[in-house]
């Protein structure tokens, strides 16, 4: 019996030294990591790929690389790869090692079998660091720092304007600005005729999603061979961006933001509001903190708001809001204007206190009865027929009259709500474009009252005192 466990020990023993010389026989020994610098980085503009070349001469070795192509990833100002982890044959395009990356040695040029490359941004430059396998299994560990990327056209061409055209098919584009013009037509849908919608994406005419596609610089027009564009909706307008090859020279950029389709006499409206407004009052109720009441006050902080047109959302965005970070939205209900009244519809900002947290929103106050028009009453917007003049008007429910404007807070653990002393209340205010020149004469200070009985009110169950206050988290949209 000793017998057979002495010479199953060294049977055991013998195979595992045949494994340890068979595994030291097929994977190579860890290398140094060798630093490379780069002498060439390019980003494709058509293609959307990047290019580079790296290398160590007193080493003798050099690379290229490939990488994936990740149009709707890089920046039009600093074209980088994305950071992440790139290999041969990865699932996601992006994210792979191309075809055509390479060694160079004492050898010559060899392919990559294998590579585990990671990329990582530092501003405007990249770092790219892993181990490639090449050749007849000669692993490579290496690192390259310090690297930008340029793009490969050096012709750039920010249009203006633009018109667009859809016949329920397809879309028609056209950008122009000075005397050059570029035409696209986008093969996809969306909205209506009469509402038109160009889907955000990546168009190529690689792809087939984009044709007939025509560049006209000066009086003569240039024949245009591959085209990339990238689309995406923004404040209300578009951003379309890409790149373009011309028959008798290099890729072009390109890029426009702004309006597409001519809107409706409705949406001129989105346009039409778009802009600095001075808010014009005659009286405030300011909280006075040694005597601790709100007090009547003929002056008070006035401000300028900017408003701009979302006009997919059928709203208005209105910046700096009583703070340069507050802002709220005004609603286009196709009946007229109106501001929500909710902390959950329309908050303007998150305030921590010692008490608690709390939500900001917009509310109807009445200083004579302690209350305020509940959440869910939209407080309404008058506009002057030139456009010039928007109005908050006073509202009478039940015999009482909410005419002051301010925000209240609701708490985040609760339906109760508070005021605070930090922002002011304001008398019906008006908002007069700034470039419009509007006077106070056709102001609607404490003006006639719009009546709706049967609204619901509420309560504020304290102040908030600006040293109470432990943080203010403005809302972003």
């Amino acid at each position: 019996m000793k017998d057979c466990i002495y010479h199953f020990v060294l049977a055991v023993a013998a195979l595992s030294a045949a494994v340890a010389c068979t595994y030291r026989d097929e994977v190579p020994s860890p290398v140094s990591t060798v630093s490379f610098t780069a002498s060439q980085a390019v980003y494709d503009d058509l293609s959307g790929e990047f290019s580079l070349v790296i290398g160590n001469d007193s080493e003798g070795l050099g690379m290229e690389l490939r990488l994936g192509s990740q149009p709707d990833k890089v920046s039009r100002q600093v074209p980088l790869p994305e950071t992440g982890l790139y290999t041969i044959g990865a699932s996601d395009g992006g994210f792979r090692i191309l075809d055509g990356s390479q060694v160079t040695d004492s050898s010559g040029v060899q392919t990559l079998e294998e590579a585990s490359i990671s990329v990582s941004s530092d501003g405007n430059a990249c770092k790219i660091s892993g181990t490639v396998v090449y050749g007849s299994g000669t692993p490579l560990r290496f690192e390259a720092g310090g690297i930008s990327f340029s793009h490969s056209s050096s012709s750039s061409m920010d249009f203006e304007d633009a018109q667009g055209q859809y016949d329920g098919h397809k879309f028609l584009i056209r950008l122009s600005g000075g005397q050059s013009a570029l035409e696209m037509t986008f093969l996809t849908t969306g909205g209506t005729a009469d509402a038109p919608v160009l889907p955000d994406g990546n168009y190529s005419t690689a792809h087939g999603n984009i044709s007939d596609c025509s560049y006209t610089d000066g009086s003569s027009s240039v024949p245009v061979g591959e085209l990339v564009c990238e689309v995406s909706r923004e404040k209300g307008g578009y951003v379309i961006s890409g790149a373009f090859s011309t028959g008798d020279g290099g890729p072009v950029r390109f890029y426009y933001e702004g309006l597409v389709f001519r809107p409706e006499p409705e949406e001129n409206l989105y346009l039409a509001l778009g802009g600095q407004w001075d808010m014009r009052t005659d009286s405030w109720f300011v909280y006075n903190t040694e005597t601790k009441a709100w007090e009547e006050s003929s002056e008070g902080d006035g401000f300028s708001v900017a408003v701009s047109g979302l006009p997919d959302y059928s709203s208005f965005l209105v910046e700096d809001l009583f703070e340069t970070d507050f802002a709220m939205l005004i609603e286009n209900t196709g009946d007229g204007l109106s501001i929500p009244s909710s902390a959950l519809d329309n908050p303007v900002a998150l305030v921590h206190a010692s008490s608690g947290s709390f939500v900001l929103f917009p509310a109807l106050y009445s200083f004579e009865a302690g209350l305020f028009l509940s959440e869910g009453n939209d407080i309404p917007v008058s506009l002057l027929e030139d456009r010039s003049l928007m109005s908050i008007p006073a509202v009478e429910a039940d015999g009482v009259v909410y005419n002051y404007f301010g925000l209240i807070g609701r708490s985040t653990s609760g339906g109760s709500y508070s005021m605070f002393s930090n922002w002011s209340f304001i008398l019906t205010p008006d908002f007069a474009a700034a470039a419009s020149g509007n006077e106070t004469s056709s102001s609607s200070f404490g003006g006639t009252a719009i009546k709706a009985d049967g609204l619901p009110c509420s309560v504020v169950s304290g102040v908030i005192l600006p040293e109470d206050i432990i943080s203010i988290e403005p809302v972003k949209r």
